[in-house]
Protein backbone atom coordinates (compact mmCIF):
# COMPACT_ATOMS: atom_id res chain seq x y z
CA UNK A 1 0.00 0.00 0.00
CA UNK A 2 2.75 2.34 0.64
CA UNK A 3 4.56 1.83 -2.63
CA UNK A 4 1.31 2.63 -4.11
CA UNK A 5 0.94 5.80 -2.40
CA UNK A 6 4.67 6.44 -3.25
CA UNK A 7 4.84 5.56 -6.31
CA UNK A 8 1.70 8.20 -6.40
CA UNK A 9 3.09 11.15 -5.07
CA UNK A 10 6.08 10.45 -7.29
CA UNK A 11 3.85 10.81 -10.16
CA UNK A 12 1.69 13.79 -9.19
CA UNK A 13 5.49 15.21 -8.31
CA UNK A 14 6.36 14.57 -12.45
CA UNK A 15 3.26 16.18 -13.54
CA UNK A 16 3.80 19.22 -11.90
CA UNK A 17 7.27 19.74 -12.59
CA UNK A 18 6.38 18.94 -16.47
CA UNK A 19 3.53 21.30 -16.42
CA UNK A 20 5.11 24.91 -17.86
CA UNK A 21 5.54 27.43 -15.72
CA UNK A 22 7.00 30.47 -17.75
CA UNK A 23 8.84 32.66 -16.19
CA UNK A 24 10.20 34.77 -19.24
CA UNK A 25 9.10 35.76 -22.75
CA UNK A 26 11.48 33.52 -24.49
CA UNK A 27 9.61 30.75 -22.59
CA UNK A 28 6.43 31.82 -24.08
CA UNK A 29 7.54 32.29 -27.27
CA UNK A 30 8.87 28.99 -27.72
CA UNK A 31 5.34 26.91 -26.18
CA UNK A 32 3.66 29.32 -28.54
CA UNK A 33 5.52 28.98 -31.72
CA UNK A 34 4.88 25.22 -30.92
CA UNK A 35 1.89 24.55 -33.82
CA UNK A 36 1.70 21.11 -31.68
CA UNK A 37 0.29 23.31 -28.67
CA UNK A 38 -2.52 24.56 -31.26
CA UNK A 39 -1.83 28.01 -30.73
CA UNK A 40 -0.13 28.95 -33.46
CA UNK A 41 -1.62 28.49 -37.30
CA UNK A 42 -0.25 29.65 -41.16
CA UNK A 43 -1.61 29.38 -44.17
CA UNK A 44 0.32 29.75 -47.20
CA UNK A 45 -0.98 31.47 -50.75
CA UNK A 46 1.34 31.24 -53.45
CA UNK A 47 3.95 31.97 -51.96
CA UNK A 48 2.87 34.01 -48.94
CA UNK A 49 2.54 33.18 -45.66
CA UNK A 50 -0.24 34.21 -43.34
CA UNK A 51 0.44 33.22 -39.51
CA UNK A 52 -2.20 34.16 -36.41
CA UNK A 53 -0.33 33.27 -33.14
CA UNK A 54 -3.06 33.51 -29.53
CA UNK A 55 -0.97 35.77 -27.40
CA UNK A 56 -2.02 34.79 -23.47
CA UNK A 57 -2.23 37.57 -20.51
CA UNK A 58 1.08 36.81 -19.29
CA UNK A 59 3.21 37.11 -22.28
CA UNK A 60 1.50 40.58 -21.99
CA UNK A 61 2.40 41.28 -18.55
CA UNK A 62 5.92 39.92 -18.74
CA UNK A 63 6.06 42.35 -21.71
CA UNK A 64 5.54 45.41 -19.67
CA UNK A 65 7.56 44.47 -16.93
CA UNK A 66 10.65 43.80 -19.15
CA UNK A 67 10.03 47.42 -21.39
CA UNK A 68 8.96 49.67 -17.80
CA UNK A 69 11.82 47.59 -16.07
CA UNK A 70 10.06 48.30 -12.67
CA UNK A 71 9.90 46.30 -10.11
CA UNK A 72 7.16 47.35 -8.22
CA UNK A 73 4.97 46.25 -10.99
CA UNK A 74 3.52 42.86 -9.66
CA UNK A 75 2.90 40.15 -12.29
CA UNK A 76 -0.72 39.14 -10.99
CA UNK A 77 -1.99 42.39 -11.39
CA UNK A 78 -0.99 42.77 -15.01
CA UNK A 79 -2.23 39.15 -15.60
CA UNK A 80 -5.38 40.66 -14.50
CA UNK A 81 -5.75 43.94 -16.50
CA UNK A 82 -4.98 41.76 -20.06
CA UNK A 83 -7.28 39.22 -19.21
CA UNK A 84 -10.15 40.98 -19.76
CA UNK A 85 -9.12 40.89 -23.65
CA UNK A 86 -8.37 38.59 -26.28
CA UNK A 87 -4.80 39.03 -28.24
CA UNK A 88 -2.95 37.70 -31.24
CA UNK A 89 -0.39 37.93 -33.56
CA UNK A 90 -1.10 38.47 -37.07
CA UNK A 91 2.01 38.01 -39.71
CA UNK A 92 2.72 38.40 -43.39
CA UNK A 93 5.33 37.33 -44.75
CA UNK A 94 7.07 34.99 -48.01
CA UNK A 95 8.67 31.39 -48.35
CA UNK A 96 11.29 33.02 -49.81
CA UNK A 97 12.38 34.95 -46.60
CA UNK A 98 14.89 36.85 -48.18
CA UNK A 99 12.67 39.40 -49.55
CA UNK A 100 10.26 42.00 -48.14
CA UNK A 101 6.70 40.92 -48.03
CA UNK A 102 5.72 44.53 -48.80
CA UNK A 103 6.92 44.60 -51.83
CA UNK A 104 5.10 41.56 -53.66
CA UNK A 105 3.19 42.39 -56.35
CA UNK A 106 4.09 45.74 -56.43
CA UNK A 107 5.55 47.45 -59.40
CA UNK A 108 6.38 51.04 -58.49
CA UNK A 109 6.16 53.57 -55.78
CA UNK A 110 2.51 54.94 -55.68
CA UNK A 111 1.27 51.35 -55.70
CA UNK A 112 3.78 51.03 -52.57
CA UNK A 113 2.08 53.86 -50.70
CA UNK A 114 -0.81 52.95 -51.58
CA UNK A 115 -0.21 49.34 -50.27
CA UNK A 116 1.09 51.15 -46.88
CA UNK A 117 -1.70 53.31 -46.64
CA UNK A 118 -4.23 50.14 -46.27
CA UNK A 119 -2.35 48.35 -43.92
CA UNK A 120 -1.37 51.34 -41.54
CA UNK A 121 -5.68 52.82 -41.45
CA UNK A 122 -7.68 50.34 -42.92
CA UNK A 123 -6.89 46.80 -41.80
CA UNK A 124 -9.32 46.62 -39.08
CA UNK A 125 -12.19 46.24 -41.09
CA UNK A 126 -10.00 43.61 -42.97
CA UNK A 127 -10.40 40.70 -39.16
CA UNK A 128 -13.16 39.24 -38.04
CA UNK A 129 -13.40 36.97 -34.60
CA UNK A 130 -16.58 34.67 -34.53
CA UNK A 131 -17.74 32.63 -31.49
CA UNK A 132 -20.87 30.55 -32.74
CA UNK A 133 -23.00 33.07 -33.73
CA UNK A 134 -21.28 35.54 -32.68
CA UNK A 135 -18.91 38.34 -34.59
CA UNK A 136 -16.52 41.18 -33.36
CA UNK A 137 -14.33 43.58 -34.95
CA UNK A 138 -11.31 43.65 -33.29
CA UNK A 139 -10.41 47.08 -30.46
CA UNK A 140 -6.92 47.34 -31.66
CA UNK A 141 -5.29 46.75 -34.93
CA UNK A 142 -1.84 47.70 -34.96
CA UNK A 143 0.27 47.45 -38.15
CA UNK A 144 4.14 47.56 -37.13
CA UNK A 145 5.71 49.64 -39.75
CA UNK A 146 9.53 48.46 -39.89
CA UNK A 147 10.64 50.84 -42.24
CA UNK A 148 11.93 47.57 -44.09
CA UNK A 149 14.11 46.64 -41.33
CA UNK A 150 12.58 42.99 -41.68
CA UNK A 151 11.09 41.32 -44.29
CA UNK A 152 7.51 40.44 -42.90
CA UNK A 153 5.09 42.71 -41.48
CA UNK A 154 2.66 42.04 -37.90
CA UNK A 155 -0.46 43.39 -36.82
CA UNK A 156 -1.17 43.00 -33.25
CA UNK A 157 -4.57 42.39 -32.76
CA UNK A 158 -7.29 42.31 -29.78
CA UNK A 159 -10.08 41.72 -28.85
CA UNK A 160 -12.94 41.98 -26.55
CA UNK A 161 -14.18 38.48 -25.41
CA UNK A 162 -17.88 38.48 -25.59
CA UNK A 163 -18.01 36.17 -22.11
CA UNK A 164 -15.06 34.37 -20.42
CA UNK A 165 -16.67 30.79 -21.62
CA UNK A 166 -16.59 31.69 -24.98
CA UNK A 167 -12.65 30.71 -24.81
CA UNK A 168 -13.76 27.43 -24.13
CA UNK A 169 -15.28 27.34 -27.53
CA UNK A 170 -14.05 27.46 -30.99
CA UNK A 171 -12.65 30.61 -32.10
CA UNK A 172 -12.55 31.15 -35.48
CA UNK A 173 -10.29 34.35 -37.31
CA UNK A 174 -11.32 35.81 -40.40
CA UNK A 175 -8.96 37.71 -42.58
CA UNK A 176 -10.40 39.21 -45.66
CA UNK A 177 -7.56 40.24 -47.89
CA UNK A 178 -7.73 43.31 -49.77
CA UNK A 179 -3.57 43.79 -49.89
CA UNK A 180 -2.45 40.78 -51.85
CA UNK A 181 -5.97 39.56 -53.17
CA UNK A 182 -6.08 36.09 -52.14
CA UNK A 183 -9.40 35.95 -50.59
CA UNK A 184 -10.31 34.92 -47.24
CA UNK A 185 -8.36 33.07 -45.06
CA UNK A 186 -9.73 30.76 -41.73
CA UNK A 187 -8.21 30.22 -38.96
CA UNK A 188 -9.08 28.29 -36.28
CA UNK A 189 -8.15 27.49 -32.47
CA UNK A 190 -9.69 25.15 -30.18
CA UNK A 191 -10.96 26.64 -26.68
CA UNK A 192 -9.44 23.95 -25.13
CA UNK A 193 -5.83 24.94 -25.94
CA UNK A 194 -6.47 28.44 -25.37
CA UNK A 195 -7.45 27.89 -21.68
CA UNK A 196 -4.84 25.46 -20.95
CA UNK A 197 -1.95 28.49 -21.75
CA UNK A 198 -4.36 30.59 -20.00
CA UNK A 199 -3.58 28.74 -17.15
CA UNK A 200 -0.25 27.85 -17.10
Amino acid sequence: MQNKLFLFIMFCFLISCKRANFENISEINNYLNNEENGLYKSIKHDGLIFSLKYIPPKHFALINKTISNDSTVKSDSLIKLYSNQTSFIFTFSLEDNSKDVMYEGISNQEEYNRRLSFMNFNLPDSFTLKVGDKETKPLLCNFENTYSLTNSRKVNLIFSPFDKNDLNKTIEIFYHDDVFLTGTSLFKFDGNDISKVNLL
